[in-house]
């Protein structure tokens, strides 16, 4: 029979494996112990985590994960390439949770049910991510699927291969001594007058992963080089089609169309993604800068609108202006971006873009901080993309602006139309598409006609 302090122990034990986080005096109320059996008791279990001083500490016990640490330290790299640290990421009871202590305060402690959201950027996704080295966890490869990847993959892949990931986050002390021993030696990068050689052999490289188009989830072919240039290094993402079908003309349309609707928004005072087109016969190549990289060795966090919604508003919002609307209602945002949300938003909508999922607006993120919206990127009508084998040609059709929001449309009612004008207009796109172009300004014009909204 178990004694009356085993039993105390046990039922402490058991009650924070469920809770998670607690404080002593919530464990003396929830379980009917005076203050000093839950000193003695805590001082008994094993892998329990503390964090605070005197009364205001709280507690946890560590979930030990095979090949994984109990401790993994995040650090940030600054704008010049130095890596500080702030804050250590704790994996606890109950799965999925993790604790984050800051190294700012080490009083500020969050807990999160699953990998916290900043870490959302870096996770190996879309179709660059088909790309990554396979590696052994717990004696398995990764599922074939990210999708299926469990937060504890994509940790350990994080830990041992982590140190280029976008934004500037590196987590743990393997990534961060892969980041030091690439400075030392230095970016593999190739010079910009080569490209022309150069990006056919990337291209055969990724043979199966398909030369046109995009795959079911929408993921356009892509790969990331670094350019040696004059003016220093470019980082880019190099977005791709080098087929001549009727597949690949259109996919080499939206190439351009992107490009093009980045130009009419950078126009427009709207900070957009840098972005050129290179062609080498009838292979089409839109080189984006990236933004979250600075000179050779600097970077800059960001978060994506998706994210940051979920887990500091929790808004079960569906689209950029809702979540951004919460967003600047929690005051995490300034009324000058939330404005241009949604402006582009409405943009978004008069060109067909119908892929502005919750991935494809980001804000600046740095020091655990929400700052100000990023340049836009992945701004194209969607709504043509080939997908599988299949061209898409859907009637052009657009909606009125929802209530409270026509003065974000009438702003971008202009801009829809200077872009559709000029698409219909460009020699580089397809005459099928030329068409397209102008049956989406007549529709576009009508719509204007029909609504009364000054």
């Amino acid at each position: 029979m178990l004694s009356r302090q085993s039993l105390q122990i046990s039922q402490l034990e058991q009650w924070i494996r469920k809770e998670g986080l607690v404080s002593a005096k919530d464990a003396a109320r929830a379980l009917s112990i005076s203050q000093a059996s839950f000193s003695r008791a805590i001082k008994t279990i094993k892998n329990l985590l503390r964090f605070g001083n005197a009364r205001s500490s709280r507690y946890t016990i560590s979930r030990l994960v095979a090949e994984l640490p109990s401790e993994i330290p995040i650090y940030q790299i600054d704008a010049a390439g130095k890596s500080l640290p702030i804050g250590t990421l704790y994996p606890t009871e109950p799965k999925p949770n993790f604790v984050l202590q800051k190294h700012s305060d080490l009083k500020d402690i969050q807990i999160f049910k699953g990998l916290p959201y900043f870490i959302d950027t870096l996770k190996i996704a879309g179709f660059l991510g088909r790309f990554a080295m396979p590696t052994l966890f717990q004696g398995k490869l990764a599922p074939p699927r990210m999708e299926d990847w469990s937060d504890e993959y994509h940790l350990h892949y994080l830990l041992t291969q982590g140190w280029d990931r976008p934004g500037n986050l590196i987590l743990g002390n393997s990534a961060l001594d892969r980041f030091r021993e690439v400075q030392q030696h230095g970016h593999i990068r190739i010079e910009e007058n080569k490209r022309k050689e150069f990006y056919p052999k990337v291209v055969a490289n990724i043979g199966e992963y398909g030369n046109v188009g995009s795959s079911a989830g929408g993921e356009q072919p892509k790969f990331a080089i670094t350019l040696e240039t004059s003016k220093g290094l470019r980082f880019l993402i190099v977005k791709y089609c080098t087929n001549d079908s009727a597949e690949g003309e259109r996919a080499r349309d939206m190439l351009i169309a992107e490009h093009l609707a980045l130009e009419t928004l950078r126009k427009n005072e709207i900070p957009c993604s840098i972005s050129h087109i290179f062609e080498i016969g009838k292979a089409c190549f839109l080189e984006i800068e990236r933004f979250d990289r600075i000179g050779d060795w600097g970077r800059v966090g960001y978060s994506t609108i998706g994210a940051l919604n979920a887990e500091l508003v929790g808004a079960s919002a569906s689209n950029w202006s809702d979540m951004a609307e919460g967003l600047y209602r929690e005051k995490l945002i300034s009324p000058s971006d939330f404005m241009k949300v949604l402006k582009l938003d409405s943009f978004g909508s008069l060109i067909a873009n119908t892929d502005r999922h919750m991935g494809n607006l980001s804000f600046f993120f740095n020091d655990l901080k929400i700052g100000q919206l990023t340049p836009v990127y992945d701004m194209l009508p969607m709504a043509y993309m080939p997908r599988n084998g299949q061209i898409f040609t859907p009637q052009p059709k657009f909606s009125p602006p929802s209530a409270g929001r026509e003065d974000a449309w009438l702003w971008a009612y202009p801009l829809a139309l200077e872009y559709w004008d000029r698409l219909s207009k460009e020699n580089r796109i397809s005459s099928e598409f030329r068409k397209i172009s102008t049956l989406s300004l007549t529709a576009l014009k009508t719509l204007r006609e029909s609504l009364i909204l000054e």
